[in-house]
């Protein structure tokens, strides 16, 4: 299963995906990189979009994979001088919402959980 968010940013669609291969990358290259991609300055936006990328990266693999067609988008650093201080603030929170998604192990709590079979037998005998 893939768990990527959908995010648009410089008018292109981007599905940034927490999995091994970036968290592997990531440590790799930059590690800490939740805590160094903190602030506005001009290094934690390049910081920031070196991971986005790395991300949208993976993202774009792993829809390849499960037959999803590619949109063909890439974000340049051009891109990322031209935005907007907000979009700047998507692409941050769109890396935050990817690593969770990944990180998110849990679980259907148990009462979440839905027996289709019990349902229909109770339906059948009032």
């Amino acid at each position: 299963m893939i768990r990527c968010v959908c995010v648009e940013l410089a008018g292109k669609r981007f599905y940034p995906t927490y999995n091994n291969r970036a968290m592997f990358t990531l440590q790799e290259r930059i590690p800490d990189f939740l805590d160094k991609m903190d602030g506005i300055s001009e290094d934690s936006v390049k910081l920031s979009f070196e991971i986005f990328t790395t991300l949208s990266q993976e993202g774009a693999a792993a829809r390849r994979a499960y037959g999803y067609e590619d949109t063909g988008d890439s974000l340049e650093w051009e891109d990322v001088q031209m935005m907007m201080p907000y979009e700047i603030k998507r692409m941050k929170e769109a890396i935050m919402a990817a690593v969770t998604a990944g990180l998110d192990s849990k679980a259907p709590k148990q009462e979440e959980l839905v027996d289709i079979n019990l349902i229909e037998l109770q339906k059948k005998t009032g």
